[in-house]
Formats: C-alpha cells, structure tokens, sequence
C-alpha cells in the first residue's frame, strides 16, 4: 500500500511539474512581433514541450493593451486574432506550425501549452 501511495504522489507531482515548466510570460515592448514556438531551438522565446505533436496553446492577455496573435506554416499565414487585455484564448496548434505574438503598444502575456486529447 505505501509504494502505491508513493508512486500516485510521484505521479502527481510530473503532472504538476510538468504544467509548471509549460507556462510562461512574455513582455512585448510595442511594435514588435515574437516568435513564440515553431521556428525551433534559438529562436523560439518559449518551449512547447508539446511541439511534435498536436497542441493547445492557450495565451491570456495580462497587460493593458490589445495583444495580436498570428499562427503561421511555412511561411503562410493560417490564422490571426486579437486579445483584450484580461482576456484568455486558446489556439490549436498542428505539427509544424508557428505562433506569434505582435504588439503596437507595451504589452504582457502568460502563454501555457497542453497536448491535444484524441
């Protein structure tokens, strides 16, 4: 019974960990666009422990002003939205695709990634 117990805590604390490592906030600091995930290593500012496969990145908007976010593929715009501030969206991403987040004023936004459930 103690192992079982210890292995659901272990589990439990992943999961936790895991979500954590996930979540992140970018600062914008006005006219300018970020590479969010998809370009890969160095030049994406936040991992998406998730990218090899299909995901939800859910991007909330905790800064004063309208926050744009564009998913592109391959250089091909696919989709582009605008944030309220204190508003949340989710986006699915496929395999391959680029998120971005553009802004014409100071801006902030908590960005977190989950997989996709089939």
């Amino acid at each position: 019974m103690k192992k079982i117990v210890q292995f659901v805590f272990t589990l439990v604390a992943l999961i936790c960990t895991a979500q954590l490592q996930a979540q992140t906030t970018i600062s914008l600091d006005g006219t300018q666009s970020m590479s969010i995930t998809g370009k890969g290593p160095g030049q994406d500012a936040v991992l998406n422990p998730y990218k090899t496969s299909e995901s939800i990145a859910r991007v909330k908007n905790i800064g004063q002003n309208v926050l744009g976010v564009r998913i592109q593929k391959a250089g091909k715009i696919i989709l582009e939205k605008t944030i309220e501030p204190k508003q949340e969206q989710s986006f699915e991403l496929e395999t391959g695709y680029e998120l971005y987040l553009d802004s014409s004023k100071k801006s902030k936004a908590l960005i977190d990634f989950v997989k996709k459930s089939t």
